[in-house]
């Protein structure tokens, strides 16, 4: 992934985007990402939740729409003044965050749950085994008339806000 990063720098260099931090700029690189999100979706359409029956083409544009998304995501913190640097670090330090959100052990698992007994964003939230030997937070939310699974975090999830403005800080020095 940090080749990837890089790679898309340089096309932004090459490209001369503004880095200048400008409202324009980033509502432009907003604006890229809602271009490729359509595009993700238009492909979408064709698959009607069954994998065999997606057409190749359909599938084809999906994954290019999902690369260019990484892409425009990548350039709008290129033009909103991040460097390669953050972005790599600011990776890592959600990616691991991330995965903090699993539970080691079941006992672990039915704590972060009863810690989500008052909080009603989510419902029928519960444990599950899940792979690598873990537990899994989930619980469902309400988006209009569909039900979305969300996973939750678990007890030693720690906000990588703290991380990531430490990596910032570092990086103005």
């Amino acid at each position: 992934m940090q080749d990837f990063v890089e790679k898309t720098y340089l096309f932004n260099r090459i490209g001369l985007c503004s880095q200048e931090q400008t409202v324009e700029s980033i509502e432009g690189g907003i604006s890229l990402i809602d271009g490729e999100l359509d595009e993700f979706c238009t492909a979408l359409n064709s698959f009607g939740g069954n994998k065999e029956h997606w057409p190749l083409g359909s599938r084809t544009d999906a994954l290019d729409a999902l690369a260019d998304i990484l892409v425009v995501t990548l350039g709008l913190g290129y033009r909103a003044g991040f460097s390669e640097e953050d972005i790599k670090g600011a990776m890592d330090v959600v990616s691991q965050q991330n995965l903090n959100k699993f539970c080691k052990t079941k006992k672990e698992a039915e704590e972060s749950v009863s810690a989500y007994e008052d909080d009603e964003r989510y419902k029928n939230v519960h444990h599950e085994r899940a792979g690598e030997g873990r537990y899994v937070i989930v619980g469902t939310t309400d988006e209009g008339t569909r039900k979305i699974r969300k996973i939750l975090k678990g007890l030693h999830f720690e906000n990588p806000k703290g991380k990531l403005m430490e990596l910032l800080m570092k990086g103005d020095k």
